[in-house]
C-alpha cells in the first residue's frame, strides 16, 4: 500500500465537500478512484472517471507531484508513497 494526498481545486472542492484527502492505495489507477468512491461518494466517480475508457474524462486534469498523468503512463500510472495528485475541473475562459 501507497500514502498519497489528493487535492481537490475550483469547483471539485465545493461539489466534494473536501480540500484535500489522504488515501492508502495499491499505486493503481483503479485503487485511487476505488477509494475516493468509496471515502468521498458516487459523485466522485461521476465527475471524473470515464467508464469508456476507464481512465479520468478527458476534460479533467489530474497532476501527480506537478506533472500530468498523461506522461506519467495515463491509465498505467503507478502511485508511489507521498505522490500528491491534484485534480482540476474543466477550465474555460476567453
Amino acid at each position: 500500500m501507497v500514502k498519497v494526498k489528493v487535492v481537490f481545486y475550483a469547483t471539485f472542492r465545493e461539489k466534494f465537500k473536501v480540500n484535500e484527502i489522504d488515501l492508502d492505495i495499491d499505486g493503481t489507477f483503479k485503487s485511487l478512484m476505488d477509494s475516493l468512491t468509496n471515502n468521498l461518494g458516487e459523485e466522485v466517480k461521476k465527475e471524473l472517471y470515464d467508464d469508456n475508457t476507464n481512465y479520468i474524462k478527458k476534460d479533467v486534469i489530474m497532476l501527480v507531484n506537478g506533472r500530468s498523468v498523461e506522461y506519467l503512463g495515463g491509465p498505467s500510472v503507478k502511485f508511489n508513497d507521498g505522490d500528491k495528485i491534484a485534480i482540476f475541473p474543466p477550465v474555460a475562459g476567453g
